[in-house]
């Protein structure tokens, strides 16, 4: 396995190095954009055949790293070389490695300090909440609840790494970098106010492969077919990227995150139907019970048993 990860860390490396001139110097945009699939197809090729027959925590370790990695590439390659000008190499370095989203015109200019009540909210956000979703989670794997009721205990115990970690851990980042100066937004801008699916996956939740995904599937695809039918193409990614992401590492419940985002596509074309929006808007709490209900209640497809089994199991037993 040592020679496996130093190999891995050995072509992440690389792509980091290579990356930086590519973006700088190919300018057509053709070639551009078949550079950056190409690039996010190597890697996660290499990030299964690499750590195939590791542990699953392992194997999402990798998998995510490579994604996270092709993703940065399939965005700055999607982004004309001449937005990129002000992007300096330590300004790359910290985009690259120092940064989980993918806004990176912040990154493109010298840094400005932010207003420090700003800056000291999403701190103090981050560490209450990281704070109480790992107490949450040390609490929910320490009882000793019977066999009958592991799974419930293990998706319990899932969600509170997710608190901590996505809403907790990313607003700590965002603050770090806010501090120094760039003004980077949170990745996840309290998902629980949305008031629709749109405004849940475009404005809300996860909002760094939402730009990698519109600037280089959506806004490719709607030159030529509708908006409906290029949502649906973007919905249709995230379900194979996540059975990549998901399923893979668990080797289990492959099709579960398809369905899911299967749910999510329709779920958006019926908001988009006249009756649909003019019954919803009539009443916020419709929006929240809509919203939420087609989000969260299909999330076992997406979080399935076999994930959980492998990445929570262990800390239960």
């Amino acid at each position: 396995m040592l020679t496996g990860l130093i190999g891995l860390a050995a072509v992440l490396g690389v792509t980091v190095l290579a990356l930086f001139p590519l973006i700088h110097r190919l300018h057509p945009l053709v070639w551009r954009r078949l550079v950056a699939w190409g690039i996010l197809a190597s890697l996660l090729a290499l990030a299964v055949l690499i750590a195939w027959s590791w542990a699953a925590w392992w194997r999402i370790a990798a998998t995510w790293t490579a994604a996270y990695l092709g993703f940065k590439a399939l965005l700055l390659l999607h982004t004309p070389a001449a937005v990129l000008s002000g992007l300096t190499w330590w300004r790359y370095l910290g985009f690259t490695v120092g940064w989980l989203g993918m806004d990176v015109e912040p990154w493109t200019r010298p840094a400005a300090q932010l207003p420090a009540p700003i800056v000291r909210r999403r701190l103090i956000s981050g560490l209450v909440i990281g704070l109480a979703g790992g107490a949450l989670l040390l609490l929910i794997v320490s009882l000793p609840l019977p066999e009958c009721w592991r799974l419930a205990q293990a998706w319990c115990a899932f969600v509170a790494g997710v608190i901590a970690t996505f809403f907790g851990g990313t607003s700590l980042l965002t603050a770090f970098w806010n501090r120094f100066g760039r003004a980077v937004r949170p990745l996840f801008d309290q998902p629980v106010y949305a008031s629709s699916l749109g405004d849940w996956w475009g404005k809300r939740w996860n909002l760094s492969v939402h730009m990698v995904l519109t600037l280089a599937v959506w806004q490719p695809l709607r030159e030529r077919i509708s908006g409906a039918w290029a949502a649906t193409a973007v919905f249709a990614i995230s379900g194979l990227l996540h059975e990549y992401l998901l399923s893979y590492p668990a080797r289990g419940g492959w099709g579960g995150p398809t369905a899911y985002f299967a749910i999510q596509a329709a779920g958006m074309y019926a908001e988009r139907q006249r009756s649909m929006r003019r019954w919803l808007r009539r009443n916020p709490v419709r929006q929240a019970g809509w919203t939420l209900g087609i989000t969260l209640l299909p999330g076992p497809l997406l979080f399935h048993p076999p994930l959980l089994r492998a990445l929570v199991g262990p800390l239960l037993d």
